[in-house]
Parts: C-alpha cells; sequence; structure tokens
C-alpha cells in the first residue's frame, strides 16, 4: 500500500513539474519549452526516487501542437534499482494541455495501456480464482476543468473526472472543488495553479512549513462502479471455487447456488466493515447499500452502483488547507479530525443504477 501511495504522489508530483518548469510565459516557444521541462521533470523524478531504491526509466516525451498541446511518451517505467524488477508501467502516456485563457485552463493525463507489476506479484499467488485479474486497472484517463470564480476574491473552481477502465468493468472518480486564497486574487489561473501546487509539492519536504494561506471546498465528490456483465465473467469462477470447496458434494452447481454464495460475500463483507469500525459511523447505511449494489452487478440485477459525498448545506464550507495537517496526515489524532469534519458537513448517498436507466 505504501508503494502505491509513493507512486500515486509521484505521478501528482510529475504534472506539478510540468507546470513549474514551464512556467506562465506563452510565446511562439511554448511547445518547445513544455517538451523540455516535461523531460527535465522526469529526470528530477527518477533523482526523487532513486533515494528509495527505485528508479524511473522513460523514453522522452515529444510534445505537438500549436494552440492545444499533447506531449507522448512511449514508455515510462518504475524500476526496483537492485533486482531491475518491474513495479509499474505507462505506454502511450500523454499529456494534453488545452482551452488556456487568462480565466480558464484544461489539461487531461491518460495512461492507455497501463501495468501494475508490483501488486500483480503481490496478489496473483493468492488470485487461484483470476479474480484481481479481471478487476485490475488497465488504462487511466483524467481531465481537469479549472475557471476563475471571482477575482476579486481570488476564487478558482476545479472539475475533475477520472476514468479507470478493466476487462470487466470502469471506475469513474468526479469531484468539483473550489479553491480561494489572497494570492490568487487579479491572477491568470495558470500562475495561480502554479502557486497551489507548488505549496502541495513543498509538503513532501517535511523540512518546509508554510503559514495556512488556501482554503478548500468540496462541493461533491463520488465513486461509481459500472459493468454490465460482470456476472457473466463471476459465475465461472465462482462455480470453480463453490466446486474446489464442495468436491465430495454431487449438487450441481445452479444459479441458487451462486446467488447464495454471492450472499454470503456481501455477508462477509459486512463483517469485515463492522471489525474495521465503519459501520458505527453516520455513513453505515450508505456503506451497506454501496455493498449490497456491488451484489446485485453480480447477479445480474444492476448496471452500476455510485456513492457519493454530499454537502448538507447548499453550498459547502471552505476548509483550511494547512501544511500541518497534510505533513501529519497518517496520524490517528489528524485523521480524527478530518473524518469529524466530514461527518459534520457532509452525507453519504448511494445511487444502484438499474440497467433500463444507465
Amino acid at each position: 500500500m505504501k508503494k502505491i501511495v509513493v507512486i500515486l504522489l509521484s505521478l501528482g508530483a510529475l504534472l506539478i513539474l510540468i507546470l513549474l518548469g514551464v512556467g506562465y510565459k506563452l510565446s511562439s516557444e511554448f511547445r518547445s519549452k513544455l517538451q523540455m521541462s516535461l523531460n527535465d521533470s522526469m529526470i528530477k523524478i527518477n533523482d526523487e526516487f532513486s533515494k528509495n531504491n527505485t528508479e524511473v526509466k522513460f523514453q522522452p516525451f515529444v510534445c505537438s501542437g500549436l494552440i492545444g498541446y499533447e506531449c507522448v511518451s512511449k514508455n515510462i517505467e518504475i524500476i526496483q534499482k537492485n533486482t531491475q524488477e518491474k513495479l509499474i508501467g505507462f505506454s502511450e502516456a500523454t499529456l494534453s494541455l488545452e482551452g488556456l485563457r487568462r480565466d480558464s485552463l484544461e489539461f487531461s493525463l491518460s495512461f492507455p495501456n497501463l501495468s501494475l507489476d508490483f501488486i500483480d506479484k503481490e496478489l496473483k499467488e493468492d488470485d487461484k480464482h483470476k479474480v484481481y485479474d479481471i478487476f485490475k486497472p488497465r488504462s487511466l484517463v483524467c481531465n481537469q476543468k479549472n475557471r476563475v470564480l471571482d477575482k476579486k476574491t481570488g476564487e478558482i473552481q476545479a472539475q475533475t473526472k477520472c476514468n479507470i477502465t478493466t476487462s470487466v468493468a470502469s471506475y469513474e472518480i468526479n469531484g468539483i472543488e473550489r479553491i480561494k486564497s489572497e494570492k490568487f486574487v487579479d491572477k491568470a489561473i495558470l500562475k495561480s495553479l502554479l502557486q497551489y501546487y507548488s505549496f502541495a509539492f513543498d509538503l513532501k519536504k517535511e523540512s518546509i512549513r508554510k503559514p495556512p494561506m488556501f482554503y478548500e471546498a468540496i462541493d461533491s465528490i463520488s465513486y461509481q462502479i459500472n459493468s454490465k456483465n460482470l456476472k457473466e465473467f463471476l459465475y465461472p469462477i465462482v462455480q470453480q471455487y463453490y466446486q474446489q470447496k464442495h468436491q465430495s458434494s454431487h449438487e450441481e452447481f445452479s444459479d441458487k447456488t451462486y446467488e447464495f454464495v454471492i450472499e454470503n460475500f456481501k455477508n462477509l463483507t459486512g463483517l469485515i466493515l463492522g471489525a474495521t469500525g465503519f459501520l458505527g459511523s453516520p455513513y453505515q447505511d450508505g456503506i451497506l447499500q454501496f455493498v449490497d449494489g456491488i451484489g446485485r452487478m453480480a447477479t445480474g440485477n444492476a448496471s452500476g452502483v455510485k456513492i457519493s459525498l454530499v454537502p448538507k448545506q447548499e453550498k459547502a464550507p471552505y476548509f483550511n488547507l494547512s501544511s500541518d495537517m497534510l505533513l501529519n496526515i497518517e496520524h490517528q489524532g489528524t485523521q480524527q479530525k478530518i473524518f469529524a469534519k466530514i461527518f459534520n458537513n457532509y452525507d453519504l448517498k448511494t445511487q444502484i443504477i438499474p440497467y433500463e436507466t444507465k
């Protein structure tokens, strides 16, 4: 899990370094500067990874475009240095920058061919029935639209959408947030985002302590699983598992048996969630409905399930985004404060999506 967090943080840092390296000056040399800065950033990221016995191998990004810009690397790999084992890989990694104006900016990050080799190795040893193989991520695309809401108060809105695809399902993550700072007042949006992402990037360096100056409000955030043929993929896996566990039984595996196994899985999931404390929270009903929705997908009675955090107020309140809070995110006290703010200001909603409305 720690490796996953490090890799995801580093991918975020990659985008930050791109913006920081390019700078604010827009000119006829923008494309070449973007390409140079992007490849320089990859070298800097490799330097950081090297401190943790890993390295980044990549084919240089090549950028094209006149108004909108697209930069593509044919291959990126994160390698364990001492064994030269590949941990994660991306082919045809693409950064697109478009719709750049003084008050708005849109960019996307695409990994059409994603391989999580170190997870494959760890999970497949126990994954006798190929469950992980059908659910593992194979591609990732994220898009973010930013626009200035109020230049006098320094308020920016960011709409983010990420789509992860597997061989049998897709995962969607959607969010709308507002960021406000006196540093954004009367500034072009690119310059404001540079300051914001610079703040986030510096948080990785524990020696740097910045006073709180950014405020963030989450107006909506949701996670959705979609699949129109989940039962088709799961049925033979469940059948194989059941028959191996009941070799002495002569009972024929049927739809009724399949539904019985899925129901037991739902109950087991509920017990696990209860043991972790999730079912003692104000979100208990929403979490159980989400588990039920996955069960309905597995039995062919739904094509998707969506879980969302919805502000209790018409407009979500701002929270102080302090460096101390983010640097101490692993501490139990900090986590309790964050959960308390979430529980007090957001409701958890679950929606099960039947086939006819998908």
